[in-house]
């Protein structure tokens, strides 16, 4: 694996290229998104806001006209900035993820169709491990198809509801298969099984690092 190391270090500073770009499409997509947040929370307060219109005699207020008072008195209030804290960590965390989650699929679809050019790679190879190879560079160029996916895995889940993120795994298996299937019709990649193993892989192992990410999060929340 140190033998390695170095190739896998020389073609990951080679894709670097692509991260200006990858940013201005970040900052399109951040734009975006604080527009759509902006809105649709001006919205939800005013509905909030109609739905609260005191009603009654008093208008909503105690027969006796006093707020309450007594050790319990802020407890109210306390849950409430609490909670708005919480909901504000929770939208946070989704922003940052959801950018970063772009900012990778920029590199990805540059990293795997135009950095090359249409038919410059033809070829299927459906054997496992047929791309090993002998040498150094073949070996890291497999792992590197398991690093190529370990950000899918991780960041993905961020853009899914709670209950869905068990789709992560399937999509990253499916969005590899695509990946190929485009190489092999434009020639911009060879189609090989071993790609697509791998960037399973890499998608499994950062799902997990998600899992655990995740479950240190909801503990440290719950103490």
């Amino acid at each position: 694996m140190t033998k390695m190391f170095p190739f896998i270090v020389k073609d990951m500073k080679n894709v670097l290229i692509y991260l200006p770009q990858a940013l201005c499409a970040c900052g399109i997509y951040a734009v975006c998104y604080g527009l759509v947040t902006l809105i649709t929370g001006m919205l939800a307060r005013r509905l909030q806001k109609n739905g609260q219109q005191p009603s009654g005699d008093n208008g909503g207020q105690p027969e006796n006209g006093q707020q309450p008072t007594g050790k319990n008195g802020g407890q109210p209030e306390r849950a409430a900035l609490s909670e708005r804290l919480n909901l504000w960590l929770k939208n946070a965390g989704h922003f940052l993820g959801s950018n970063l989650f772009v900012i990778y699929l920029w590199m990805l679809v540059m990293i795997v169709f135009f950095c090359r050019e249409p038919g410059s790679r033809v070829g299927t190879d459906l054997r496992f491990m047929g791309t090993w190879g002998t040498t150094m560079q073949d070996h890291a160029w497999v792992i590197e198809n398991i690093f190529l996916f370990l950000p899918f895995g991780f960041l993905f889940p961020v853009w899914l509801p709670k209950k869905k993120t068990a789709w992560t795994i399937p999509v990253g298996f499916l969005c590899s298969v695509a990946i190929e299937y485009c190489q092999l019709r434009t020639g911009r990649g060879f189609c090989q099984l071993d790609d697509v193993i791998m960037n399973t892989l890499g998608a499994v192992i950062g799902f997990l690092c998600w899992k655990i990410a995740h479950s240190l999060c909801r503990h440290h929340n719950s103490t």
